[in-house]
């Protein structure tokens, strides 16, 4: 996604979603710390430079604390102050104009899969 809006996008900062509906445990435990560090710390603070504004966590069940608790701390105190998480995702349609937020969210941008087949070139 990175690619794509390196190439279309003014970039003014990221509003980052992750949507934890259906994940397990199991997925749960994968996400080391050494994976949080390379995934997050050295992506985005270090390869894309971008600005990231808010990093929201929706349909969050109640092992991804853990989770997100390993997150913030390996990240900058100012990142980790952006880290913000939701039961559902109603309150995306609150923080991000209808018309950027995907259907797959209740918005009227365009889907998930429209987006990846941009990305992908499909």
């Amino acid at each position: 996604m990175q690619e794509l809006r390196l190439r279309c996008d003014v970039m003014h900062g990221d509003i980052l979603v992750f949507d934890c509906k259906g994940h397990t445990l199991n997925i749960a435990l994968k996400a080391t710390p050494v994976f949080i560090y390379k995934t997050m710390v050295l992506l985005y603070q270090q390869i894309f430079s971008m600005r990231v504004k808010a990093v929201h966590v929706i349909n969050m069940p109640p092992f991804v604390k853990t989770v997100i608790n390993l997150i913030k701390g390996v990240l900058k105190p100012k990142l980790a102050a952006r880290i913000y998480i939701h039961s559902d995702e109603e309150v995306l349609k609150k923080l991000i104009p209808l018309n950027l937020l995907p259907v797959d969210f209740g918005g009227e941008g365009l889907s998930l899969q429209e987006l990846e087949g941009k990305l992908t070139g499909k």
